[in-house]
């Protein structure tokens, strides 16, 4: 029998553990009933937040507390490993201090634009640049799915992506590989193209190379004739290929391009056949989407017939287009422009609709789990960018050459024989513009910067006018509200004002009307063979062919074709610029420094003939009356084609615009242009 001692300690000990079991019962019934459907609720367990890797979840656990010391061990180690350029050893480092600190944002905002920037710039060759872009790129799409409906993440993804690949010094490299990685490594297998004869001798199989230039027609032109530049020296600097052995050895050097195909073997010297390719996993293709819209398992739904467009923001351009996309490459004329249109509309998803009246305020969240603002710039900016990303697009296209259905005819290459590539394509400059000016006008309309009419208009300006004036205030001054006695009318022309002011401000900051009416005016027919004749005169001038540069920007009498007989000048002129309804596109500065940079350039072409018609009648020019020497010489350095003025009697380039061109020309002591009419010259 146990003595009293061990049974008292016997009793304690099992009072201790029924205690211990009715505690874990009472947690584990807590965390069952009430704690897990609050923190479903609220979103607030890790699954909620993104995906979960487990063994990153695993590694946070097992440092419990030290967890900040090791992080700022591995910040540290990963500075100084990229200021000894040990990039494989940095890229160690900083997917560790991701997954240590993986729902904070500066990590990943941060280690990916270092990569993207920082770490490609210090790369000597152009393929290892490209290779630290993408990957910086990847970093911040893998932090964007750890934390879902983080509108900023998403939105730089976008960025950087077009960003890098359109806008760096290395562009023409990077647009075409970025369009590699959208071929089959099969389909550009350099020995796809080699024919071998009896001796063993390699030659270019011209059939073979046709059909590729047919199949990706931008590419093939961008690699032959660069994108354009403005003087001959930066295009004979740019990356180009000028033959087909150099397109080949250009598809050779690039075989292990990102790409969102699995690496293929290459096919034997001379007997290439054609495989389908494999697809890589969603998560490791490049360039990088966002999830498809509708698709297995997507947060993002198919929107129901009949939603109103208007309330839906910019999502619906989306739809049906890249974001659609899960098991189909890119296609020749979609570029990383589009790729950020597609994660900027995937970015706007979860910020709160626009407000009802107000231009630039937004509605207050209606799920705060899910909805959320920008952080880093105004909702107005934050919602245009989508149809900004459009119209980059249509301005790609339309600098590349891409204006219509015509095609483009390969120069050189095929001997004899004449090869158009890209006739009837699926999307050309005139298709993008017309895209653009949709987008704006939905994102314009939407979010208020666009009245529904202009009685519309006139009616809330003239409200908001009358309460300034009753304020003793300008349009955009604090003023008070109206009081509680006030009557209905006051209270409109309240509201009235408070609409204005932010209509005109929101105008200012976004720069709306510009990139709406560039938009609508591009779009039209007339102003798509204006630039596609500027375009052609710009390639006679950088290849010096002077003569025909000129006919093309006056118009050729004996052209068959009406644009041909007319010349782009005064297609321009006449039927862009001075056309009905184009009174906010003629008076925009961007587009008076385009045409006075396009006089600058046919005034240069004129004035290099004479140069060379007076050399050749130098032993006679002390008979030839000196007076119309001096007009004509005179001519020529003060007045062009576009020194006119408009019906309202206001110029068609204004002379800030002109000192503006002429400060970036470095055109010192430039006589100014007379103020009245001038008769047309190119006539």
């Amino acid at each position: 029998m146990a003595s009293p001692f061990q049974q008292q300690s016997r009793t304690r000990k099992l009072i201790y553990l029924g205690v211990i079991i009715a505690l874990f019962t009472g947690a584990w019934a807590l965390r069952r009933y009430s704690l897990e459907p609050q923190a479903h609720a609220m979103a607030a367990l890790e699954q909620n937040t993104g995906e979960v890797q487990l063994n990153a979840s695993a590694l946070r656990l097992s440092l419990t507390g030290t967890r900040g010391v090791f992080t700022c061990m591995l910040w540290m180690t990963a500075i100084d490993k990229q200021k000894k350029h040990e990039w494989n050893e940095l890229e160690v480092y900083v997917g560790n201090l991701t997954k240590l600190q993986p729902h904070f944002m500066t990590p990943w905002l941060f280690q990916s634009w270092n990569l993207a920037y920082n770490v490609s710039a210090e790369c000597d060759r152009v393929n290892d640049k490209y290779f630290y872009v993408t990957r910086g790129i990847e970093l911040l799409a893998e932090g964007e799915r750890q934390n879902s409906d983080n509108p900023d993440m998403r939105y730089w993804v976008g960025f950087y992506t077009q960003h890098k690949v359109h806008q760096s010094d290395e562009t023409n490299v990077f647009r075409s590989l970025l369009q590699l990685g959208n071929i089959s490594p099969n389909d550009r297998d350099p020995n796809r193209f080699w024919a071998v004869d009896a001796q063993g001798a390699r030659s270019i199989d011209l059939v073979e190379f046709e059909q590729f230039c047919k199949d990706h027609p931008q590419l093939v032109r961008r690699l032959q004739m660069g994108i354009p530049r403005e003087t001959k020296r930066e295009d004979q600097q740019q990356f180009k290929c000028a033959t087909p052995e150099a397109v080949v050895q250009f598809l050779a050097d690039n075989r292990r391009v990102p790409s969102v195909f699995q690496d293929m073997p290459p096919e034997p010297l001379g007997a290439w056949t054609k495989k389908e390719p494999k697809l890589r996993a969603a998560y490791d293709r490049f360039p990088l989407l966002p999830p498809p819209v509708g698709g297995p398992g997507s947060p993002r739904p198919t929107l129901p017939p009949g939603t109103d467009l208007l309330r839906w923001q910019e999502v619906p351009f989306e739809q049906g287009d890249l974001n659609s996309k899960d098991n189909v490459p890119l296609k020749d004329h979609e570029d990383a422009y589009l790729v950020g249109r597609a994660w900027y509309g995937y970015a706007m998803e979860p910020v709160p609709p626009p407000d009802d009246k107000i231009s630039g305020e937004t509605k207050d969240p209606q799920n705060r789990v899910r909805q959320r603002k920008p952080k880093q710039m105004a909702a107005i900016i934050f919602r245009h960018y989508p149809a900004r990303a459009q119209s980059f697009s249509a301005e790609r296209m339309q600098a590349e050459g891409w204006f219509d259905e015509d095609g483009w005819e390969v120069p050189n290459w095929f001997g004899d024989k004449k090869v158009v590539i890209g006739a009837n394509p699926i999307e050309v400059s005139r298709t993008a513009w017309e895209k653009a000016r949709s987008m704006w006008e939905i994102h314009g309309h939407s979010n208020h910067l666009l009245f529904p009419n202009a009685e519309a208009e006139d009616r809330t300006g003239r409200l908001a006018a009358a309460y300034a004036r009753s304020q003793n205030a300008n349009l955009g001054a604090n003023v008070m509200p109206p009081g509680p006695d006030a009557s209905a009318e006051v209270g409109e022309q309240y509201e009235a004002y408070h609409v204005m002011v932010n209509f005109k401000s929101n105008l200012l900051m976004t720069n709306f009307a510009h990139h709406y009416h560039r938009a609508r005016v591009e779009a039209e027919p007339t102003t798509v063979m204006a630039r596609k004749l500027f375009n052609r005169a710009e390639a006679r001038r950088l290849t010096a062919d002077l003569g025909d540069a000129v006919k093309i920007y006056e118009g050729d009498p004996e052209d068959k074709t009406e644009e041909g007989r007319l010349g782009a000048i005064r297609i321009w002129r006449d039927k862009v610029l001075l056309a009905d309804g184009h009174k906010d596109f003629r008076r925009d500065d961007f587009v008076q420094e385009e045409t006075y940079e396009v006089e600058l350039k046919y005034l240069e072409l004129v004035n290099e003939q004479l140069k060379l018609r007076l050399t050749r009648i130098q032993p006679f020019v002390p008979l030839l009356p000196k007076t119309s020497a001096d007009v004509f010489t005179d001519w020529i350095l003060t007045t062009g084609p576009f020194d006119i003025n408009d019906k309202e009697g206001q110029p068609l380039i204004t002379d800030d615009v002109r000192q503006l061109v002429q400060g970036r020309h470095k055109i010192p002591g430039m006589a100014a242009p007379p103020k009245p009419q001038v008769p047309d010259r190119t006539r």
